[in-house]
């Protein structure tokens, strides 16, 4: 069985840290449970990883990893999952990996392609993992140490 967590997660980190692993370890325990994942991202998950978290998953449960290596199309890779997730109905995890742009806010379309994705999740039993970058605040006010996170206000007032 899965285990239970928020029905959205918006994950940050810097590069290296572990962001990617933790998302594939969470999308092994929804395969393990005989239900689908569907992955997007702007580049093809390194096979390397891929393979350490999956070791020994039966094919069958593996078959059911859809993954979206979407490249400069990604606005449009949210909007194809949108229309793919009814035909899928035991999708139950889908990741968005590095969702956000490293500069600014995300642009329009991508915004407006994530909110119709958020719908019709929100009519399943589906969870949603986003990741991006985080940084560190490099203008001199406030904490020093403190990591602060790639769209983090616009993703809140969704």
């Amino acid at each position: 069985m899965v285990p239970a967590m928020p029905r959205i997660i918006h994950l940050a980190g810097f590069p290296g840290s572990g962001r990617t692993s933790w998302c594939l370890s969470q999308a092994r325990q929804v395969l393990e449970s005989e239900q689908r994942v569907v992955w997007i991202s702007t580049q093809a998950t390194d096979p390397q990883r891929f393979a350490q978290v999956m070791l020994g998953l039966h094919p069958q449960h593996a078959a059911r990893f859809h993954s979206y290596p979407a490249g400069e199309e990604f606005s449009n890779a949210l909007l194809m999952v949108s229309n793919l997730i009814p035909q899928l109905p035991s999708t139950r995890l889908v990741v968005i990996e590095d969702w956000s742009d490293d500069k600014g806010a995300p642009q329009r379309i991508l915004r407006e392609n994530l909110k119709t994705l958020l719908s019709i999740i929100s009519q399943g039993e589906i969870d949603l993992i986003l990741t991006t970058l985080a940084y560190e605040d490099a203008s001199g006010n406030g904490d020093a140490d403190a990591m602060r996170v790639r769209s983090r206000a616009w993703f809140e007032e969704q």
